[in-house]
């Protein structure tokens, strides 16, 4: 103290009198003080009146505590009292001042939560614009300010200050590094996490000497277990995830490589196997589970009360061969994050998806369907229209033999002209007849038609009616069932019965006539005439033979030349509209199948919308890591199968490496397009345009097919959808989930443990997740997640990265020693990262740290310097 002067008496003239800072310079001081102002006399001491207004000159107090031959290094902290700092105008000219007075502290006196949070850079400036302005974040520090022995301890409005550490001036250092999370002023901490969810201590007995048999607490937060390769690490986190439930100790699961298989297998270097060892978890609910090691190493637990990611889970899951397990268990995560409301009573993400695209699925089935038929109309539609050309040619043969033939008439002798006049007659009208049956044949085949197909809608009824059910219940809506299910009309077999009869009566009345109507000419009564008329006739044999030959030749030509007059005619009025009509609805409905992709891809957006704003609101790492639902178009699967239908010697595409790149470049331009009606029409148009050319020349399609496939089959093909679908991307980067190296992957799968999964609040074991990251993915992508997500839910990591226990700041270090020689062969200790015993003759926690994992002091340095720019 003597280093300090204090300023004992001014001078003008001269430089002021200063004193060091004694007992005796002090008393004099008050005993001057005393003499000079009444005030004083009091009561107290001269000594307490000196050390009232005694001034030291705060530069010199730094000067020494930093300069002096480094005694007080590390062993000081200067707290600034907020109480009469605004007397400081920080507008005027005391601004200077008063920021050098923050810029100098290592904390702050005061209960002010406006300050708080200023302190520590969380107010009107930024954390770097803080840093630039004050050097520091400021812890801020409040006692109970008590001004007599009552208000010791019980500050005003429950103002207390917590603080997170061990009770040592070390301990106290830890708040400068810690600003937000080692104190908080206020009536008491939030608890953000569950009793029952918790493991508040763990003890091991009859494991045949590995464990020490004593309770052995655990911290709530953040857990680390340090050790040397071999130390045994592994096995208390195992032991934990045993009696815990974990999934990796259930049936099926390969335990090979696990701590637990290897102390179970009885050898020369184990003759006590680990089976038998029961394992007590006390939780802070006051809860117990005890399970004891059976000799196959499974639990019989029903419930999965811990969640544990065993040495090498990253690994394995990011492999490459494991994109799809990875996909799912990101899947998983996604499911979690959807609000319980909103997941359709689904267990997991893809019954979830599927019952949000059940309508859709529907629809798409509909539209394929519909397509198909199209397909089939428009092959028989065009199969008809392509022999036009051929039937106008027949048609004018059949004219001119018509022509012909009407020249070469036989000549009739005259007295048979009106037997011949009269057959005529009779055999028109015969004909006319017998047309009239056909078309009320035609009418009972269509009624036939007609019922067949009330049959299949009434089966196809019965269906929808039970689907349709099952889902008005589930709507509660079961009152109202008879507004939702569908009847044939009652009247319609009555109908179709009634036609019937009528149809069988107008038959029978062509035929045969009807008692009712006896003036009718029927075919019995017209093929009787004419048989009468036949022996009455004066022609010779060979006359009669030649009159029946030209008339039924003029007959068939008359028949052929109306026939195919009638079908080019449909062609032309018919066909040929129905054709454009037809494949202008086929692509309508084509296009119709891309927005029903748009609209799953937007089902799938919402999905993952509340991960995505989780990810969102979270930091620079989290934001890195997307989902995009996307159309995909299995171009190989569709080319393979396009190339069974085409003849390679005949077709536009001899190679499937031309018809799968022909496919690519279509859906890379439709899917530029986003799927446009007016792009895709255009682009598929195209596409199909291609399959018609060769070189300069137009072919048909149906000569480029194999034998016995048909233009359906292609139009099936060309217009089939099954090879499109929706599926999602897994990004981190900008990278696709397939690129990014296992590094890249195991930073995905644990941000999304850590900062995703948030409705899970299990305790969470890690063996060794750095195995795959360097410091560099470790640092920016995960410190942050373990600092966050140990707030609300207790992890416990194995490591050997300095950094995943230094600046996560974790609140308790167990350092695992091995010792095959001794019982127990597997020690632990325990300490905070604040046990540090500078002179060595004991390692402390600090040291451990810095002895086992490499780069341990780097680590320190990193987190001491990261307050000075929070």
């Amino acid at each position: 103290m003597q280093e300090f002067k204090f300023y004992f008496e001014g001078d003008p003239q001269r430089a002021d009198l200063s004193l060091s800072v004694r007992r005796a310079n002090l008393e004099l001081l008050g005993k001057r003080l005393k003499k000079e102002h009444a005030k004083f006399n009091d009561g107290r001491s001269d000594f307490e009146i000196g050390c009232m207004n005694a001034t030291v000159d705060p530069s010199k107090i730094k000067e020494v505590l930093v300069n002096k031959e480094r005694i007080f290094k590390g062993k000081y902290l200067i707290v600034l009292p907020e109480e009469h700092l605004s007397l400081l105008e920080w507008d005027g000219q005391d601004h200077h001042t008063r920021k050098l007075l923050l810029q100098g502290a290592d904390a702050i006196f005061s209960s002010n939560q406006r300050t708080i949070r200023w302190a520590r850079g969380e107010g009107d400036l930024t954390p770097e614009q803080f840093r630039r302005e004050f050097k520091t974040a400021k812890p801020c520090i409040h006692g109970s300010d008590g001004h007599k022995l009552d208000d010791l301890g019980r500050p005003a409005e429950n103002r207390y200050c917590w603080i997170k550490a061990a009770p040592t001036f070390e301990g106290l250092k830890q708040v400068v590094y810690e600003p937000s999370d080692r104190i908080f002023v206020g009536d008491q901490p939030s608890k953000l996490k569950n009793d029952y969810q918790v493991i508040k201590s763990i003890q091991i007995t009859g494991a045949g000497g590995w464990f020490p048999a004593e309770d052995v607490p655990l911290n709530q937060d953040l857990v680390a277990i340090i050790g040397p390769r071999g130390s045994g690490k592994s096995a208390l986190a195992e032991m934990l995830a045993f009696a815990g439930g974990a999934d990796l100790f259930r049936e099926s699961k390969d335990l090979r490589d696990s701590f637990l298989y290897k102390a179970s297998r009885r050898s020369a270097a184990n003759s006590t196997p680990i089976t038998g060892a029961t394992i007590d978890l006390h939780w802070s609910d006051g809860s117990v589970d005890r399970a004891t090691v059976p000799p196959d190493l499974r639990h019989r637990n029903d419930e999965e009360k811990v969640k544990y990611l065993p040495q090498r889970f990253v690994e394995r899951l990011c492999a490459p061969e494991n994109t799809r397990q990875l996909e799912e268990e990101i899947e998983r995560v996604i499911f979690q994050r959807i609000d319980k409301t909103q997941r359709l009573e689904a267990s997991n993400f893809q019954e979830l998806r599927q019952t949000s695209t059940r309508a859709l699925d529907l629809k798409r089935n509909k539209l394929a369907r519909t397509i198909q038929a199209l397909n089939q109309s428009l092959t028989d539609t065009g199969t008809r229209i392509a022999l036009k050309p051929a039937k106008e040619v027949e048609l004018k043969r059949k004219r001119d033999e018509l022509q012909a033939l009407l020249k070469n008439v036989s000549q009739m002798p005259q007295q048979n002209k009106e037997e011949l006049a009269n057959l005529d007659v009779l055999t028109k009208q015969k004909q006319a007849l017998e047309e009239e049956i056909g078309r009320a044949t035609e009418q009972l085949n269509a009624l036939e038609t007609i019922e067949t197909k009330f049959e299949v809608l009434k089966e196809d009824l019965i269906i929808f009616n039970d689907e349709i059910s099952e889902l008005i219940g589930k709507v509660e809506l079961g009152d109202e069932i008879g507004s939702f299910v569908v009847h044939l009309p009652t009247e319609v077999e009555p109908i179709l019965a009634r036609r019937r009869q009528v149809l069988l009566r107008v038959i029978e009345t062509l035929r045969k006539g009807s008692a009712d109507v006896t003036t009718a000419a029927n075919l019995e009564v017209i093929a009787r005439q004419i048989e009468e008329i036949k022996p009455r006739s004066q022609l010779t044999e060979a006359k009669r033979k030649e009159y029946e030959k030209f008339q039924k030749d003029h007959k068939q030509l008359e028949d052929v030349i109306a026939s195919l007059e009638r079908e080019i005619k449909e062609i032309d009025e018919v066909l040929t509209p129905r054709l454009r009509q037809e494949n202008a609805v086929r692509i309508e409905r084509y296009l119709d199948c891309f927005e029903l992709l748009r609209e799953e891809r937007a089902i799938l957006e919402r999905l993952y919308e509340p991960l995505r704003n989780a990810l969102l609101a979270s930091n620079e790492t989290a934001r890195k890591l997307t989902f995009v639902s996307k159309t995909t178009f299995d171009v190989t699967r569709h080319a393979t199968r396009g190339m069974e239908l085409l003849d390679r010697r005949k077709s536009t595409f001899r190679e499937p490496e031309e018809l799968e790149k022909a496919l690519r470049s279509f859906f890379d331009r439709i899917e530029e397009a986003d799927f446009g009606r007016d792009k895709t029409k255009e682009v598929v148009a195209a596409l199909r345009d291609s399959f018609l050319i060769q070189g300069d020349r137009k072919v048909r399609m149906e000569d480029q097919l194999r034998k016995d496939w048909t233009p359906k089959e292609f139009a099936d093909w060309f217009y089939g959808i099954d090879d499109f679908s929706v599926t999602y991307s897994i990004k981190f980067d900008g990278k696709d989930l397939e690129l990014l190296s296992p590094g890249e992957k195991g930073v995905v799968l644990l941000l999304l443990y850590l900062e995703a999964e948030d409705s899970d609040n299990r305790p969470l074991i890690i063996d060794q997740p750095d195995d795959n990251l360097d410091n560099v993915s470790v640092y920016p992508s995960l410190i942050e997640y373990f600092r966050t997500r140990k707030k609300t839910r207790q992890i416990i990591i194995i490591t050997h990265n300095p950094n995943l226990v230094v600046n996560t700041d974790a609140e308790q270090i167990f350092v695992a020693n091995f010792d095959g020689s001794r019982v127990p062969k597997i020690a632990y200790r325990s300490g905070a990262l604040e046990d540090t015993d500078p002179t060595g003759s004991v390692l402390g926690i600090r040291e451990e740290v810095c002895r086992v994992l490499e780069g341990g002091t780097e680590a320190f340095q990193l987190r001491e310097q990261r307050y000075a720019f929070l």
